[in-house]
């Protein structure tokens, strides 16, 4: 039913909201240069994105950009071929990236300090319902410019119907609707807008997965797509 996606991720992921971590779940960092301050945070947040990476990644050939890295959790489980960007210069500086030599790069979204067709692969995690929605539309645009021909790329946002303990911050809420208007000017050569960003029929980036739903609630809003 799910196209060879391994078992134990269907059975931790097909009943719960795809959804970051949250402050209180794995608590505050008060000190970005203390790596014990950090670790509490990083291990529950790297769970969370390893399945990202396991799914989608981990058998993508090339080079890949991690949009809005954060601390650099993403880029850790392949620092070989990982590049993460992020506009808080104290996250990307932080004492647990320096320890593992992570490559974390201060950038802006919107304006990618890269060349063209420069990346196989794109990930880019809860970070555009922080924008506006022009913002968003050029960071997406961006993405597609440093993105190679046959490239792929897998975007989740939140969702209408999302909460996940960081809601002060939100910006823009997406529909499914709303979300596929970001992609007007991108050319990609194929796209799946993903309900729910229910991203598991679609392991290796397989758009030729049946859809499976098991909320129809939009919690967060997935886009998977190829140059």
């Amino acid at each position: 039913m799910c196209c060879g996606v391994p078992a134990p991720y269907i059975s931790k992921f097909s009943d719960i909201e795809l959804r970051p971590p949250s402050d209180k779940e794995c608590g505050l960092v008060a000190d970005f240069n203390n790596i014990d301050h950090i670790k509490s945070y990083w291990d529950v947040n790297i769970n969370h994105q390893r399945h990202h990476y396991d799914l989608f990644f981990k058998n993508l050939p090339g080079k890949i950009l991690d949009v809005g890295t954060g601390f650099g959790e993403f880029v850790s489980l392949d620092p070989q071929r990982i590049t993460g960007i992020d506009n808080d210069p104290d996250k990307i500086s932080n004492a647990m990236a320096r320890s593992l030599g992570l490559d974390l790069r201060y950038g802006d979204a919107c304006r990618l300090d890269f060349p063209d067709k420069e990346f196989d692969g794109i990930f880019c995690l809860f970070v555009l319902e922080h924008m506006v929605f022009e913002e968003a539309k050029t960071a997406l645009k961006e993405m597609s410019r440093v993105l190679k021909p046959g490239g792929k790329l897998l975007v989740i946002a939140e969702g209408k119907d999302g909460s996940d303990g960081w809601g002060k911050e939100r910006t823009t809420k997406y529909t499914s609707e709303s979300f596929a208007l970001l992609t007007k000017h991108c050319h990609f050569r194929r796209q799946k807008i993903i309900n729910g960003a229910y991203v598991l029929p679609y392991a290796d980036f397989n758009f030729d997965a049946p859809e499976i739903k098991f909320s129809d609630k939009q919690i967060a809003i997935g886009l998977m797509a190829e140059k």
